[in-house]
């Protein structure tokens, strides 16, 4: 879920940030494809050739942000988030035949380098963004529902006050002196 809403934040503020590199990216490459205004966004935001460190600056935003709303440390989403761009990007190419199939030594280096390694370095840039947000903010204190907490606590072992024999706590008599035990 997070990944999904990572992603649609991420391609969101790449078509805000770059309109006009997405436009060109567009007309270079994708004009002749159905989704091609799409794939030109993510080409942008999965890829990013004309301006890196400011995508990956973005990327980790994602995270930083993802992370911070949530309140939890989710490094891996990252790289949900990297690999949802991956195949919104490269399956669309290859079916189009834009990109050789991965069977040759060549279609194989293309998937590689690439595609694989922007890949792993955008998901680990989001996934520190992910890990870094969730140390800054404290997660809330999760309270456990009154019934289960009322379960819990009467299986836990005490000590009879009268001959010290080990009971739980949801015992009304000792089994050892028969002792009356008063519930708190």
């Amino acid at each position: 879920m997070y990944a999904i809403i990572g992603l649609f934040l991420g391609l969101i503020l790449t078509y805000i940030l770059f309109g006009s590199v997405v436009n060109e990216v567009y007309n270079e490459m994708y004009k002749n494809i159905a989704i091609g205004y799409l794939l030109s966004i993510v080409h942008v935001f999965f890829l990013h050739f004309k301006h890196p460190y400011i995508i990956l600056l973005l990327w980790f935003s994602i995270g930083l942000l993802l992370s911070i709303i949530t309140a939890r440390k989710m490094f891996t989403v990252g790289l949900y988030i990297s690999f949802l761009a991956f195949l919104l990007i490269y399956i669309p190419l290859l079916v189009n035949g834009i990109i050789p199939l991965p069977h040759t030594l060549y279609g194989e280096y293309i998937l590689i380098s690439t595609y694989i390694f922007p890949l792993l370095v955008n998901g680990v840039i989001c996934g520190l963004g992910c890990y870094i947000g969730g140390l800054i903010r404290k997660p809330k204190e999760e309270r456990l529902k009154p019934d289960i907490e009322r379960k819990l606590l009467a299986s836990i072992p005490m000590k009879c006050p009268k001959c010290g024999s080990i009971i739980y706590s949801n015992s009304v008599y000792c089994s050892s002196c028969g002792e009356r035990i008063e519930q708190k």
